[in-house]
């Protein structure tokens, strides 16, 4: 949905350009033919370059730092679902079949005019004798006897014989539809219907109807005008305005343009300035740099890490699918040598941070089906350093194990996700549920994302024992068995039955605060305890407040859950840190 949002605000600032051009610069003058190829190309340039994945400055694509491990629990919304393979949220009213509903409505009302005209139009050829070979071969004549007016429509010229005109006027005004007839200005006028169809909320299709139209008819009287005396052809111009009979999808002799019509035709010299059409090469170039500069992306910080997980551009995918027959992309030597290599070999430096407490971004790292990857370029940044080093740090990477999907490999993309903080515990890498999620983009190739990699300020360990050696089946030695506590294991503490246990545990015992009510105070208070090596909470901290008793009840119900299922790591059970985002919803 974004991408055609996207698409129709891209090509409407297109048309829009090109329109004003052709307002400005040759709406007055009488290069005829040109102007009607430039309203024709900026149509059709307006709808594909969009289309068209151009260059641009930069390639990189930064996007939202990640730092909570969990999504929040919402205690009064019922939580998404799983069925089928795709997430499952209710919603009381579905916007996508709404806009699509209203969309369709129009499309098939325009549809409906379309060919309600062409339909009356070809009923009336049947029921009327046709004049063959008039003026030209293939050119027929049909008498409306008064029904319709005097226009043309592709090789048909359908004259109203009830008109008081001398034999002379009859001739000029033939000569006016043959000329539409002969540069088959029917087919401009078809294409922008079909065009209004497919498009019709957008006005600025009506304005070069107009503008097409409008110079079909300086095209014809143009050509009248070499063999007729302009003051008598004004005069037959003035006397046709009469007749108000109108079809919409036909050329007229009479449109409503007279004042605009008399002003061309008595112009003396027809000759246009030769600069002016050429100025539409820069115009192009111009509208390729913003469609090219529409692709930059922009970083964003988070100086509060509490936005959570939800702003992954993996979880903004429109659908979340289980393959069994998917196998994700790998770093040489598995998941825990990847983090190993960028807990190593990332060098930031405090400096980095200016007057953040944390910075971060996440990096969609394109794989072909061989695991050959893109290179991260440079692009503008707030925090030049941060990414300088980490595009070296990703650049360097060699190449992977491809995406498989029923064993054959494809392309694939992987996201990691990396933050620096402002910190005294160690680099970590903190888990995310949501990685479990595979997505696919308009391509059909699927999507993954690595677990949020946290570099802190200080290092109590070195990079080399956070290496583990697994190559030659060395471990570290780590002080497993103090009571250190870990924020990030191997095995992570759980609630008793799982994540579902727990939000049914706290939708029912946690009741939204009265005063928090009674003040509309609605958002997410995040808790930070720990989890003892028997499964005992404890040291509970508040890392968000909202006030109004929020905090109050949130503590009140931590110290009523049951004992949580002890973290482990190289197998032993050790203590560590469990952060719970919960969110009060009205």
């Amino acid at each position: 949905m974004n991408n055609i949002i996207i698409y129709l605000a891209e090509s409407g600032v297109c048309l829009l350009v090109f329109y004003l051009f052709y307002l400005e610069g040759l709406k007055r003058e009488t290069c005829f033919q040109y102007i009607r190829f430039y309203l024709l190309a900026a149509i059709i340039f307006s709808f594909l370059l969009p289309l068209i994945d151009f260059p641009s400055p930069t390639t990189q694509t930064a996007l939202p730092t990640f730092i909570y491990p969990i999504e929040p629990i919402d205690i009064n919304n019922t939580p998404p679902t799983i069925a089928a393979g795709k997430v499952i949220t209710p919603s009381s009213f579905n916007w996508y079949y709404f806009i699509f509903t209203v969309y369709g409505l129009g499309v098939g009302a325009f549809s409906f005019r379309l060919i309600k005209l062409l339909y009356k139009l070809r009923r009336f050829i049947q029921n009327h004798q046709a004049i063959e070979n008039y003026l030209a071969a293939d050119v027929k004549i049909i008498e409306t006897q008064g029904q319709l007016p005097t226009f043309s429509f592709l090789h048909y010229i359908f004259w109203d014989n009830h008109q008081d005109l001398n034999a002379l006027e009859k001739e000029q005004i033939l000569q006016h539809e043959m000329v539409h007839v002969q540069q088959k200005h029917s087919y401009d006028v078809l294409f922008l219907e079909v065009l209004r169809i497919i498009f019709w909320f957008n006005p600025l299709l009506y304005l070069y109807k107009k503008a097409l139209t409008t110079t079909h008819e300086y095209l014809a009287d143009a050509q009248v005008l070499r063999s007729v005396n302009q003051p008598a052809y004004a005069a037959l111009l003035v006397k046709q305005v009469l007749n108000k009979i109108d079809f919409p999808i036909g050329n007229f002799f009479h449109k409503s343009l007279t004042s605009k019509r008399l002003q061309m035709i008595m112009k003396k010299d027809y000759r246009s300035t030769k600069i002016k059409p050429f100025l539409a090469v820069p115009v192009l170039v111009l509208i390729i740099c913003f469609l090219s500069y529409c692709k930059v992306p922009v970083d964003e910080i988070i100086p509060n890490p509490v936005k959570l997980a939800a702003a992954s551009p993996l979880n903004q995918a429109a659908e979340v699918t289980n393959d069994t027959g998917l196998v994700a992309p790998q770093f040489p030597g598995g998941e825990k040598a990847m983090y190993d290599y960028f807990l190593t070999e990332l060098k930031f430096k405090p400096s980095y941070l200016k007057d953040s407490k944390v910075i971060g971004t996440a990096i969609p790292i394109k794989l072909d089906a061989a695991g050959n990857y893109e290179k991260i370029q440079e692009h503008d940044s707030q925090f030049p350093e941060f990414h300088r080093e980490l595009n070296r740090v990703i650049n360097k990477m060699p190449p992977w194990q491809p995406a498989r999907r029923n064993g054959q490999s494809i392309p694939a993309t992987y996201v990691l996700s990396i933050a620096y903080i402002d910190e005294a515990s160690p680099s970590r890498i903190n888990p995310d549920p949501s990685k479990q999620k595979t997505t696919f983009d308009p391509q059909g190739n699927p999507g993954f994302s690595s677990d949020f990699i946290m570099i802190s300020t200080e290092r109590p360990r070195t990079a080399e024992e956070l290496v583990l050696a697994e190559e030659s089946g060395k471990k570290l030695e780590t002080d497993i068995d103090a009571d250190v506590v870990f924020t990030f294991v191997e095995q992570p503490a759980s609630f008793p039955g799982g994540e579902t246990a727990m939000q049914q545990f706290i939708k029912e015992n946690l009741h939204y605060p009265a005063e928090a009510k009674a003040n509309k105070i609605s958002g997410v208070v995040i808790l930070k305890f720990v989890v003892d090596k028997a499964g005992k909470t404890k040291d509970f901290k508040v890392v968000k407040d909202l006030g109004y008793g929020t905090v109050t009840e949130a503590l009140r119900l931590a110290n009523l859950f049951p004992d949580f299922t002890p973290a482990k790591q190289n197998g032993k059970l050790v203590v560590s840190e469990y952060i719970l985002p919960i969110r009060f919803d009205l």
